[in-house]
């Protein structure tokens, strides 16, 4: 009987189940929001690339060994917020107390600059931390003023310039300053178009380290370069130095850095031209100075081949430049003669019909006493509309030349130390201030953009820098804890 009951219950408890109606929206726990996290930028990080390379080793003679020349002297800018510290290749670290310091320090090999920011807070930029080197070589093999930007590493960058010609040599120099080992792969392109050469991929830069790549290895005997370096792992740095040699004489050497993206509006600062009697006089001797000219090189990295209007103008009344129309064949190096420019100061406007690099190689010599033939390649500046900050190096006269390519007047404030002061640049204008070395320069535009060059002179010869603004940006991100 019991049994009899208990499956009669049973029975009816199913029963009812099957009568009522059963909920399947249950919830099991609670759904978690998404958290929003701010995330401060990396610390500023600028590399020098060291000093200039000798090739051969010691002898001179050996195809595949490199040895650094001297020193370079890094000069650099440090805006020094409280909180913040400057450490240079791991020394003692200079200490922010809210005023902008200025830094010198010597170098052989690649060099790094970091400010350690505790907040993570300040605006980076050359506002922050801007620094350069420059080096006078003289020597058997090597003669020549060389400087380059001190920049933060990438993984894929143009260099515009050099030449594997007769008497020419061209190095790349790679340094790899992060933690990460790195491997480049060189895109090289000539007067010819792109070469296709075995070894141009899988170059090993090992972490903390650098390397050379002789260019001749892979486009001997080009008279026109354009380089590209695409990065694999950790970031890299990279200059051509390039070197010149008539006969037996060294006559000429630049580090050639990394150009900006290609773009239709081009505005080169700091044509200035001297030297150039004396220069004609040469080229007429004999054919081995042919090149100690101005020039214009333009490449085209696209597939479309580009129609390019180019504007020479002087900056004074006094000063005639020059106005060429010309049409430039896609994925090759175009070399323009800007040859009959008498001596004075210049700038360059370029129009195109598609996105190009361009460049000018700027050639001075010098007779008398100490005479010399030098160069350096102007890259392409890009115009700004914030305040940047470039160090002016010490032992060198610096010639800051500063343009204004736009249709309308623009007011800029100047900074030298801690003298400040306004200038005014008309429409498609160029002023060259003449500024003491070892000082910290401030550009800031009130009403527009301004394109700016820095151009050195010494016995040695002539070089340029690029006034730049390296940065990291933080963010926000989403963060969902599970």
């Amino acid at each position: 009987m019991r049994r009899y009951l208990s499956a009669i219950a049973i029975v009816a408890t199913f029963s009812c189940l099957l009568a009522l109606p059963i909920n399947t929206n249950t919830t099991v726990g609670q759904v978690v929001k998404a958290q929003t996290v701010s995330v401060p930028a990396r610390n500023l990080a600028l590399s020098c690339i060291g000093a200039a390379v000798r090739s051969g080793g010691k002898t001179g003679t050996s195809v595949s060994q490199f040895s650094r020349v001297g020193q370079a002297t890094i000069a650099a800018s440090f805006g020094a917020p409280q909180g913040t510290a400057l450490k240079i290749n791991g020394n003692p670290a200079l200490v922010g107390y809210g005023f902008r310091q200025d830094v010198a320090a010597s170098t052989a090999g690649a060099s790094n600059l970091v400010v350690a920011d505790s907040s993570g807070t300040n605006v980076q930029g050359s506002a922050l931390l801007t620094a350069n080197q420059t080096q006078s070589v003289l020597s058997a093999t090597t003669n020549g003023l060389l400087s380059a930007s001190c920049e933060s590493p990438s993984t894929d960058f143009w260099l515009l310039g050099g030449s594997t010609a007769v008497g020419r040599e061209a190095l790349l120099l790679l340094s790899n300053p992060t933690t990460l080992d790195a491997t480049a792969n060189l895109e090289i392109y000539s007067e010819t178009g792109r070469i296709d050469s075995p070894g141009l991929t899988g170059i090993s830069v090992a972490a903390g380290k650098s390397t050379v790549v002789p260019l001749a290895s892979f486009s001997f005997r080009s008279e026109s370069l354009a380089v590209r370096v695409k990065v694999d792992g950790g970031a890299l740095l990279g200059v051509i130095q390039q070197r010149a040699v008539r006969g037996l004489k060294a006559a000429g050497a630049d580090f050639i850095g990394a150009a900006p993206a290609a773009n239709t509006q081009i505005v080169i600062p700091g044509i200035l031209v001297r030297g150039s009697d004396f220069a004609g006089v040469l080229r007429s001797k004999s054919s081995k100075y042919l090149d100690i000219e101005q020039m214009l090189r333009v490449f085209v990295p696209g597939t479309k081949n580009a129609d390019l209007k180019v504007q020479i103008i002087g900056a004074s009344v006094n000063d005639y430049g020059t106005a060429i129309s010309q049409s430039v064949g896609a994925g090759r190096v175009t070399d323009i003669d800007l040859s009959g420019l008498a001596d004075g100061n210049y700038f360059a406007l370029i129009s195109s019909s598609v996105a190009v690099q361009a460049s000018v190689r700027l050639v001075e010599t010098q007779k008398g006493g100490n005479p010399f033939s030098d160069f350096t390649w102007l890259n392409q500046a890009t115009p700004f509309a914030n305040q940047r900050f470039i160090e002016t190096p010490k032992g060198v006269s610096n010639a800051l030349c500063l343009v204004n390519s736009s249709s309308a007047q623009v007011k800029a404030e100047l900074t030298v130390g801690n003298t400040v002061s306004q200038i005014v640049l008309p429409a498609n204008s160029e002023q060259v201030i003449a500024v003491a070395g070892g000082s910290s320069v401030g550009i800031k535009p009130l009403d527009g953009q301004i394109a700016a060059n820095l151009i050195e002179r010494s016995s040695a010869g002539i070089a340029n820098l690029s006034v730049n603004d390296d940065k990291n940006f933080g963010g926000t991100v989403s963060v969902l804890v599970h």
